[in-house]
Parts: C-alpha cells; structure tokens; sequence
C-alpha cells in the first residue's frame, strides 16, 4: 500500500516527535503537507529525504511562533529532488543557509522559506533554477546580497524578500531582464524596529533604470527602509500597470531631487506612499489622475 501512495496530508494534526525514517521511502508520493504540527518542533530534515524521488511539493509550515519548528541544517540532499516543483519551508527554525544544491531543481515554481531562520547568502546557483516563478523569504537571518542570476530567471513573478535585516549591496542592474516580475518587495524594516547599526549596513545605492525599463509588468514595487540614494529613474514611467508604489526611508536616506514628470504616466496606480524622502516636488499631473482607479496618497517629506 505504501508503494501506492501518492499525496499524504497529515496538516494540523498534533504529530509529535521525530520524523520517521520510513516516511522518507515513499518513493511514489509526489505530495506531502505536514504543516502547523507544533509537536514535530526540534525534528530535522534527514538527508534520506532523496528518497522521495517523484516528489513535486513539499509543505512544512511547521508553526508561526518565534523559535520553534523544525531545525537544521537544511539537507543538501535536497538538491536531488530533480521533480519538485513547489518548496514551502516557512515558519521554521533552521538556522543555515540555503543549500547551493537547491540549484539542480530545474523545475522548480515556487521556493518559500519566509520565518524560517536561513541564515547565510542567497546562493549564486538559484539562477539554474529557469522554472521559477515565486522566490519568497521574508523575515529571516540573512546577511546576502541580491545575486545578479537572479536576472536568469526569465519566467520569475514574484520577489518577497522583505525582512528587518536581510539584505545588503545593490539592487542588480540584470533584474531588468525579469520580464513577467509582477510582485517586487523588499522591505527592510518588516517586523519592528531595527537597530542603527543594522540599518547602517542594508541594501541601498542608486535604482538601476534597467531595473524599471524591463520589467514594465511590475504591479506591485515596495522599496522601503533601504539606503537607497540618487534620483528616482525616469523609466518609472514604463511602468503602467503598477498598482502599488512606496518607498519610505530613514531620515537621513531617501530619494533626492524631483518626482520625475513620468509618474503621470501611471494609470494603473492605486497606492502611492513616500515617507521621509528629501525630494522637493510637486505632484506631476498626466494619465494618472485621468484613471477610474481611486488613488490613496501619503506623503511625508525630510527637505533639508
């Protein structure tokens, strides 16, 4: 019988202890959900997980406490799961990096690990993985740059890496080759107030205008708590399906200049928000005010 299964869901049903080792012999199961199982917290991923050799998803959303869920180091064995399409590893607590072999899972869709306790850099190698579409990892203890393969990934939608102190460097100017990005998120102050000293040393630095000039799909662009200099890049404009726009900054960082004229160019806008920036401008006018969307506006400015 076990030979025959092929999606076990066993999801918020108080399991306990260690995870067996024969769950990982189910060389036919494609789908697995063991999330919100607080009693497995302290359980690790065995390398024995390639044994689960025509899996296309995994599910361990452990629990969404601080501190608990399974533990690490995340298996590198998890490189050899070559028909995973969908890899959800939130709210867990593994404290290690992601590992470089995820690089071999060419079909791969989705990778979420937000709440997780990753640790380290992105790995380089995430720019093999030419099937993905969602990279999400908000919150976790990261100190890595944005790798410029990310700008590979032609087929990429979605980009969540907000967190308080994950990233650092630049914003690559080879994301302007992400096409279909409808989704970029990087919020560096998610979850409560972070330090000086960590806020000191965030990804920042000037927007590259390739960034806004190849992915004019972009719905939703969050930019906030970054150290983010220079002006805003008149490609903007291309943008014409973005709904959501906001940057907000510390006091001494932020935007500087005008609001180029281009943002009038935005009839799809629906949230604008700019909070302590040092731009002194005045509202341009244009296809933004003339769309049937209703527009929130909030704006708070630091001009010195």
């Amino acid at each position: 019988l076990a030979d025959m299964l092929i999606r076990l869901d066993l999801g918020e049903n108080k399991l306990r202890g260690p995870l067996p080792d024969g769950l990982f012999r189910l060389s036919n199961l494609e789908v697995i959900d063991l999330s919100f199982n607080e009693g497995l917290n302290g359980s690790t991923i065995p390398e024995s997980i390639s044994g689960w050799e025509s899996i296309r998803a995994i599910q361990l959303l452990t629990c969404a406490a601080d501190g608990c869920g399974l533990v690490g180091p995340l298996p590198t064995n998890l490189g050899s799961l070559r028909s995973l399409r969908a890899l959800r590893i939130s709210y867990n607590n593994f404290g290690s990096p992601l590992p470089s072999e995820l690089g071999r899972l060419r079909r791969l869709e989705t990778i979420e690990f937000s709440q997780a306790g990753v640790t380290g850099m992105i790995p380089s190698e995430i720019g093999n993985l030419d099937s993905l579409e969602i990279l999400e990892g908000n919150d976790n203890r990261m100190r890595s740059t944005l790798p410029t393969e990310l700008g590979k990934l032609s087929l990429l939608r979605v980009v969540r890496l907000a967190s308080r102190a994950g990233l650092i460097g630049t914003i690559p100017s080879e994301m302007g080759n992400l096409h279909f990005l409808n989704t970029l998120d990087i919020n560096m102050k998610l979850g409560g107030e972070i330090s000086p000293a960590v806020a000191n040393n965030t990804i920042g630095g000037q927007i590259p205008p390739e960034l806004f000039a190849g992915t004019t799909k972009l719905e939703i662009l969050v930019l906030t708590y970054g150290r983010f200099t220079g002006t805003i890049p008149t490609e903007i404009g291309l943008l014409t399906d973005l709904q959501v726009l906001r940057y907000d900054f510390w006091e001494s960082d932020g935007f500087v200049g005008t609001i180029p004229s281009e943002v009038g160019n935005l009839a799809s806008l629906q949230q604008w928000t700019q909070q302590l920036t040092r731009i002194a401008s005045t509202i341009p006018t244009g296809e933004i005010w003339q769309s049937t969307n209703a527009l929130l506006l909030s704006f708070v400015s630091y001009v010195r």
